[in-house]
Formats: C-alpha cells, sequence, structure tokens
C-alpha cells in the first residue's frame, strides 16, 4: 500500500470513536443546513410565484373589470326583462 493509498484509508475509515462521532456530527450539522436551505428557497420560490402570479393578475385587472360590467349587464336587462313581464301580467290580470 503506498502512504497516498494509507492517507485515503484513514479519511475513509477515521482511527478513533471520537473522531467518528465528530464526524458524523458534522455530516448531521451539514445535512441540517442544507435541510434548512432547502426550505427556506422553496418557501422564496413560493413567494416570487405568488407575487408574479399577483402581477399577471394586476395586468389583467381591465379585462376584469370589463367582464364584470358585461356580467352586471346581463343581470340589468334580466331584471328589466322580469319587471316588464311583471307588469304585463298586472295589466292582463286587471283587465280580466
Amino acid at each position: 500500500m503506498t502512504s497516498l493509498d494509507s492517507k485515503r484509508a484513514g479519511a475513509v475509515h477515521p482511527g478513533t470513536d471520537d473522531e467518528l462521532l465528530r464526524l458524523l456530527t458534522d455530516a448531521e450539522t451539514t445535512v441540517q443546513r442544507l435541510n434548512d436551505e432547502l426550505q427556506r428557497r422553496h418557501h422564496e420560490n413560493q413567494r416570487e410565484a405568488q407575487h408574479q402570479a399577483q402581477h399577471e393578475e394586476i395586468e389583467k385587472l381591465a379585462e376584469h373589470l370589463q367582464a364584470a360590467q358585461l356580467n352586471w349587464q346581463i343581470v340589468r336587462e334580466f331584471i328589466e326583462e322580469a319587471l316588464a313581464e311583471r307588469r304585463s301580467s298586472a295589466e292582463a290580470e286587471q283587465w280580466r
């Protein structure tokens, strides 16, 4: 075995239990930091997506307002027709 192989073997197989525990603790700390970073990025991406969706809806606001006005026009026409029919029925009953 060469000295390089010995160094690699030592790096892979630490000599003491304390060293193994230290490596394990370091690995767990690293994993926790990575998980925290992933979670932070996930939340940031969600906020950015929500922000983008809000801006897209703001850009469509004129369309939404126009659609709402058209819908209210339909409701108004319906009410006017219903009132006209009601008046016609009342007048017809009056002549009976």
